[in-house]
């Protein structure tokens, strides 16, 4: 094992050895509309013969520069949203300078102009996150999870509608700036201007422990315009499948929209072997698990711009999930040497739901000068019924159990944002309150309550020195003061994120990042009563939970040339009281609750790799290598790979993605897995509102896992088997239909984040 790390070690460390290329010569200039105004979306491209030298955006003055030219014959080119593209080919022999007017396209529609580069091969850098662009072709696609495939760091399932980072991670997902909780499925991709991936919030986000986000930036629409499109895919047999529909009416000044979905599986088999061991005893399972789930979703969104200085937004949504399971099998118990057959069954029916409104409210004072204002408002619940039941030649084991649990919040969110002396400042704060009821109706237990207000406050500084590097500088503090049944809580914590970004030029990178978040334990961890349905198991929370603190530095260099992006890695992770599972036993019955450890740590090297080709498609994926070491734990390690494949050809477009990770582990915890998330995806464009999709998940075999957990004289093995994650076929559609007349205008995509109680 160790052979390998060090292995791993060396080719990243040979990987970051910079590509030096020597030479002459620096092209550079300004550009500005015909106002003599800075167009910040301008992208200036150079290239040499067929060979793409170099892309930029202009900077806050207008400015862009190519370092590191050879003589030779070079073709410039620039583009702006609704504004004309200009290019010029000429010999550079010696440092130049090129001054730019770019002017307004008039009475032209967006889709007509002919933007002469392709933005797909720019990556803009910031301090703490990369701007990729969509290809011409990702702007084709009929659904937003085709088009993002391409972007390098992100990991996108169109089949689960999820979208996360290549180490894993689940990204907070924002639409110009703004939360969002319902998915993609609405966005167009031609509306997609760019997508920001940030592996560094600041300390806006920290307060809830985000540790990447995704900021998907749309285009503007400026005439009249209705849109709306379907899509649905299902199994054949028909077990899961997904139909969403979404519907936009606006014009220069207003928009409303409907977007609603509807996502299902029905008979979902696993298997399932259990081997539990404790003093005195010993019980060996054999069950069967049938499932059925149905996750409805509706939210109304609605804008308007009031005045030039002054933007409204709202949302109100409803999310719906409910699930039926029924478990039978059984098994033998032994106890003082005694061995008693029984057979086991188990009835449970769960409900949540969640609804939100939320307004938002931005006025600009001057072009640099901004103030937002958002307000949240939440109430969910969780409702969960069945029995289990346990019978024996000498007795009967029965626990019905009926839970009811409710949450209502609220929050208020300021941010102020200016610029100054070159520099952005950010500064805000987020006053949020929430209530939780946690009622276990048949148990007998006192119902459960937890309440929580918070005050957090924060300051952000981001700028850059000469164009090469860049900085971000950000701190928060949050005083909360809660209450979890009879035990109070009052503290403060400190939150922080730093970055730096130094561009030797548009090829070479490299990112310095640190990150400093507090993780508040979830409800279900505070609940001091018995929520295990077990009868030789008791689950019960621990009040006295604090959060965890987590610091995270991550280093690494960035190669982007031709379409190939390489960004070797290298991330340390230290965890502080973080909140993990411990047990104990007492009268041959275990009981699990949490605690707040000592340290944690985690070492994480690797690989993100990504080539992107306009005349097929690309590929890419990562491979890593992650140490965990827990207090007086040796470390224990895992690799992991991601692949993912992508292509064209004419109206037929292809997807193959596939992941691999043998072990994962916990504290006391061995996870073994089996099978992975694999699939091909292929795409027939009928035409340009039609498409065809045939899908194949679990080419890699059925999922599964065998898990081991060995606590003190407590030891517990279960394998099991999910018998229709194995491979199978969906077939699906999506139609698309916009409006005549359609041009494009800022809008703002305004949704909660919040997800309730979950047991």
């Amino acid at each position: 094992m160790k052979a390998r790390f060090d292995k791993l070690i060396i080719l990243i460390a040979v990987c970051c050895c910079p590509l030096v290329v020597f030479s002459q010569y620096t092209l550079s200039g300004t550009v500005k509309n015909d106002k003599s105004l800075v167009m910040p979306e301008t992208v200036v491209t150079l290239q040499q013969g067929d060979s793409l030298v170099g892309m930029t955006l202009v900077d806050s003055k207008g400015r862009y520069k190519f370092t590191d030219l050879h003589k030779g014959k070079y073709t410039l080119s620039l583009s702006c949203p609704e504004y004309q593209p200009v290019e010029e080919t000429f010999d550079l022999t010696g440092d130049k300078r090129i001054v730019y007017v770019i002017y307004p396209v008039k009475n032209i529609q967006l889709e007509e102009v002919s933007i002469v580069a392709d933005k797909s091969l720019l990556i803009s850098h910031k301090a703490n996150s990369d701007i990729f662009y969509l290809s011409a072709e990702a702007r084709k696609k009929q659904n937003p999870y085709e088009a993002l495939r391409e972007i390098p760091k992100l990991v996108v399932n169109e089949s689960d509608r999820s979208i996360k980072m290549m180490d894993g991670a689940t990204p907070l997902i924002l639409i110009n700036g703004h939360k969002v909780n319902s998915g993609i499925n609405s966005i167009d991709p031609k509306e997609v201007e760019a997508v920001e991936v940030i592996n560094n919030p600041s300390a806006r986000y920290l307060k809830d422990g985000v540790q990447c986000v995704v900021n998907i930036k749309m285009k503007q629409k400026t005439a009249a315009y209705q849109t709306y499109n379907m899509n649905t895919r299902h199994m054949i047999p028909v077990l899961f499948g997904y139909t969403g529909g979404y519907y936009e009416l606006g014009n220069s000044k207003a928009s409303l929209s409907l977007n609603a979905s509807h996502f299902y599986f029905h008979h979902d088999d696993s298997e399932w072997n259990t081997i539990q061991q404790n003093t005195g005893y010993e019980k060996t399972a054999v069950s069967k698990k049938r499932s059925n789930i149905s996750n409805p979703y509706v939210a109304l969104n609605g804008d308007w711009i009031c005045s030039p200085k002054d933007y409204l937004a709202m949302s109100a949504i409803y999310y719906h999930y409910s699930s039926k399971s029924e478990e039978e099998g059984g098994g033998v118990l032994t106890q003082n040497k005694e061995r008693e057959a029984y057979k086991s069954f188990v009835d449970n029916k769960s409900t949540s739901y969640v609804g939100s409104f939320n307004l938002y409210h931005k006025h600009t004072f001057h072009k640099s000068k901004t103030l937002e204002t958002t307000l949240h408002l939440n109430m969910n619940g969780n409702d969960m019924k069945g029995i289990r039941k346990e019978e024996y030649p000498s007795l009967e084991y029965r626990n019905q159990y009926d839970f009811d649990n409710f949450r209502w919040s609220g929050g208020l969110e300021l941010d102020y944002s200016f610029d100054w002396l070159g520099q952005n400042f950010d500064f805000g704060s987020y006053t949020r309150f929430l209530k939780d009821r946690i009622k276990q109706i048949s148990a007998g237990y006192p119902t459960f309550y937890h309440r929580e207000w918070s005050e957090y406050a924060y300051v952000s500084m981001n700028g850059n020195i000469k164009s090469r590097f860049f900085y971000m500088l950000s701190l928060g503090t949050d005083l909360i003061f809660k209450k979890a049944g009879e035990v109070k809580h009052d503290y403060s914590k400190l939150t922080a994120a730093v970055s730096g970004t130094y561009k030797f030029n548009g090829i070479h990178s490299v990112r310095l990042n640190y990150n400093l978040s507090n993780l508040s334990p979830e409800v279900m961890y505070l609940n001091p009563y018995n929520t295990s349905t077990d009868s030789l198991e008791v689950t019960r929370g621990n009040p006295f939970l604090m959060p965890a603190r987590n610091h995270i530095f991550r280093f690494c260099y960035m190669y982007n040339q031709h379409g190939f992006y390489v960004e070797p890695f290298v991330k340390y992770r230290l965890s502080v009281d973080r909140i993990v599972p411990i047990g104990y036993t007492e009268d041959n019955i275990y009981t699990q609750t949490y605690k707040n450890t000592d340290t944690f740590r985690q070492l994480d090297a690797g690989i993100n790799m990504n080539y992107n080709n306009q005349k097929w498609g690309g590929v890419g994926g990562n491979i890593g290598y992650d140490t965990h070491f827990y207090t007086h734990q040796h470390g224990k390690g895992s690799l992991y790979v991601n692949l993912n494949t992508y292509g064209h050809y004419k109206r037929l477009s292809w997807n193959l993605y596939g992941n691999y990770r043998p072990f994962s582990y916990g504290v006391n915890n061995k996870r073994k897995h089996y099978g992975s998330e694999s699939e091909l995806t292929i795409t027939w464009r009928v035409n340009k509102h039609l498409g065809i999709t045939g899908n194949m998940r679990y080419l890699l075999g059925t999922l599964g896992y065998d898990s081991t957990t060995h606590e003190g004289t407590y030891y517990n093995f279960s394998s099991g088997r999910m018998k229709d994650r194995s491979f199978c076929f969906s077939l699906g559609f999506n139609y698309y239909m916009q409006g005549k007349n359609f041009k494009y205008r800022n809008k703002k995509s305004l949704q909660s984040t919040e997800q309730g109680i979950k047991l």
